[in-house]
């Protein structure tokens, strides 16, 4: 006899195919549509290098003279949310940008503005968006858009013309935008996770865990560590499993291909191997 635990899990499953086939039903047409430039430009940059640069601050430690020499290399630069709001932005000019996050598809909300003015100011750069959103951004921008349907947790999938099966959204779409288009090798930077870095076991079996210098996204930008938001230390034991989770999912996205990671700080994640590939500043 299956146990309770193998019931709730198949009653998961099945509630998380439930919202997926409903979403699927409600947006087909519309995904559909808005997914057919996307389709078409498949392995268009076959062999050509990417660099995908995320908010976190191993990010902070990029200089313009290395996206230079990527660039005098043939590579082409992915950035993604509040990148404007980086130093580097002044002077490295992405060829597509991800706005994907819920705080970024509501333009009334006034979160959106700067990054619209950055976006104004630089038309050649191409707008990654979800293919869900009700009313696209109206810039003077070129849209494509990746599927936004939901089915986390029901299956794997590298295509970004497929429902997102990965929590982290706009990391993973950005991962699978640029292998779908068939760069290589992917260079990524800013991909930080410390969680695992701030707990340990006392004598007494208890989980210890240091908030100071845990970097938990809620200063991204400046690349200081915040003081962690208060559900991580209520439910350490999920946001480090978690944690595990992002780091297994990034090391099965990378087999196979060649994803390197460049951003070599104490805050970043050992899930892509690691590499010298840009000149670092010297000491």
């Amino acid at each position: 006899m299956p146990s309770s635990g193998m019931y709730s899990k198949i009653w998961q499953w099945l509630a998380g195919f439930a919202y997926f086939l409903k979403q699927e039903i409600l947006y087909f047409r519309k995904s559909r549509n808005r997914l057919l430039s996307l389709r078409k430009i498949k392995n268009t940059k076959k062999g050509k290098p990417i660099l995908i640069i995320g908010n976190g601050p191993s990010s902070l430690t990029l200089t313009t003279e290395q996206v230079i020499r990527l660039r005098l290399q043939g590579a082409e630069v992915i950035t993604m949310n509040n990148f404007d709001k980086m130093q580097i932005s002044c002077d490295v000019i992405p060829d597509y940008h991800f706005l994907l996050d819920p705080e970024f598809q509501d333009v009334e909300n006034g979160r959106s503005e700067s990054i619209q003015t950055y976006l104004e100011s630089h038309p050649e750069i191409l707008l990654i968006q979800s293919s869900l959103i009700s009313k696209p951004f109206n810039w003077t921008n070129q849209t494509l858009f990746v599927n936004g349907v939901q089915a986390v947790g029901l299956w794997k999938s590298n295509s970004p013309l497929k429902a997102n099966t990965y929590p982290q959204g706009v990391l993973f779409s950005a991962l699978k935008f640029a292998h779908f288009l068939g760069f290589t090798p992917i260079y990524v930077t800013g991909v930080d996770n410390s969680y695992y870095k701030n707990h340990f076991h006392n004598q007494l079996g208890e989980v210890i865990v240091i908030t100071e210098g845990m970097h938990s996204y809620t200063n991204e930008i400046s690349g200081k560590y915040d003081k962690t938001i208060p559900y991580l230390t209520r439910n350490m034991s999920d946001v480090l499993f978690a944690h595990a989770i992002f780091l297994q999912d990034l090391k099965k996205f990378s087999k196979g291909k060649s994803v390197i990671n460049v951003g070599l700080t104490d805050w970043t994640n050992d899930a892509f191997p690691f590499g010298c590939l840009l000149p670092r500043k010297p000491a």
